[in-house]
């Protein structure tokens, strides 16, 4: 369901922890391309990296606090799957705002998609 209600927001690339890209990958057969931030996590790909990072429009993939226990169990039983890089939601919000970048938020159940209007690169919001 989280993949459907991803890619019916337009979510077709974006950054979330490990696993959590890991499985949106595999689940939604490379539909979704979903990477990592590169140096503060396992690298995966450098050609999906790339789709990332020159992507209109790269979502950032967050398991809400209410769903860290759904989020636990679906994806390796890690608390770092928060967000990238374990950056929790409201502190990249708090980043967007500080930048004056808007955005908006997804809510695809287990995990909710911020999406800039804007490319946002890992290093703006403090990131490696």
């Amino acid at each position: 369901q989280a993949i459907d209600r991803l890619e019916a927001a337009g979510v077709r690339t974006g950054y979330a922890e490990y696993w959590l890209a890991y499985d949106f990958d595999f689940l939604s057969k490379e539909r979704l391309a979903i990477t990592t931030v590169p140096g503060a996590d396992t690298n995966r790909f450098k050609s999906l990296n790339r789709a990332v990072e020159t992507s209109p429009a790269p979502a950032w993939l967050f398991v809400p606090p209410d769903q860290i226990g759904e989020g636990f169990r679906l994806f390796a039983n890690t608390e770092a799957i928060i967000g990238p890089a374990s950056l929790p939601e409201a502190a990249f919000v708090a980043k967007l705002d500080a930048l004056k970048v808007p955005y908006r938020i997804v809510d695809a159940g287990v995990v909710q998609a911020v999406i800039p209007s804007r490319p946002v690169t890992p290093k703006e919001v403090g990131l490696p």
